[in-house]
């Protein structure tokens, strides 16, 4: 495809606007990878609050578990004092039997009960040294999280600044070209919102003139009229703006 023009065309303006425009597109990209960022940050900080909740929970519950078990040791240690009692007043062998049972039921059951108490107190010992640590080592990673998020911000506020000024330097630019060239410019931004859309022309092995973007040939006569810039040619299979 081909435009006509009865003066030299210059293509640096041009030139000026596809690297505006890729910085623009830079800035972009920076911004829509922030929110992302951030909220990776903010479930890595979820994730170490549940993490230590689910420790206190756990501590919580042993502790609660613990204090049971001492209810039910001093509950048979009680039990176990009246029956030995007891067994001064029966009055026959058969009340005495069934009393020692008992008696040596709870004797059995209280050493259990010893056993999961003092297993219980080495379980929320550990448990209380571990969160200890977490929660000191936590305090520091959350800060650094914090800075994180405060660097994010402060990125974030610069590249808006940065992307309200380079939109408005791309408007001035467009602005100074010419009405042709201008015409050109919004077909090409509007096949390429993103990216180059411009490409200089290369030779390949063979010494034959080719487009730089897809390395598709160009004919010797349109590399000519591009030389002379006195056409505009766009390439045959990627739509791109040729240049010399």
């Amino acid at each position: 495809m081909m435009t006509k023009s009865s003066a030299v065309i210059d293509m640096n303006p041009l030139l000026a606007l596809e690297e505006l425009d890729l910085k623009r597109k830079n800035v972009r990209d920076q911004l829509r990878g922030i929110p992302t960022r951030r909220d990776q940050i903010q479930a890595e900080i979820a994730k170490f609050d549940r993490s230590l909740k689910e420790k206190e929970q756990a501590t919580a519950t042993k502790e609660k578990n613990l204090s049971a078990a001492e209810l039910d040791l001093k509950s048979s240690q009680t039990q176990e004092g009246e029956k030995k009692l007891k067994l001064n007043s029966v009055k026959t062998q058969k009340e005495y039997d069934a009393l020692k049972i008992e008696i040596d039921t709870l004797i059995d059951g209280r050493g259990k009960l010893e056993e999961t108490i003092l297993l219980l107190m080495d379980e929320i010992a550990e448990l209380k040294t571990l969160l200890k640590k977490e929660k000191a080592a936590g305090e520091i990673r959350k800060k650094e999280f914090q800075e994180q998020i405060a660097a994010l911000d402060a990125s974030q506020k610069k590249l808006d600044a940065e992307s309200q000024t380079l939109d408005g330097e791309s408007q001035a630019k467009v602005e100074e070209l010419s009405a042709d060239v201008r015409r050109e410019y919004a077909k090409l931004r509007a096949n390429f919102p993103e990216g180059k859309i411009l490409s200089k022309l290369s030779a390949d092995e063979d010494n034959a003139f080719i487009c730089s973007a897809c390395n598709s040939p160009v004919s010797h006569q349109v590399v000519i009229d591009i030389k002379r810039g006195t056409a505009l040619y766009h390439c045959e299979y990627c739509r791109r703006l040729l240049m010399s």
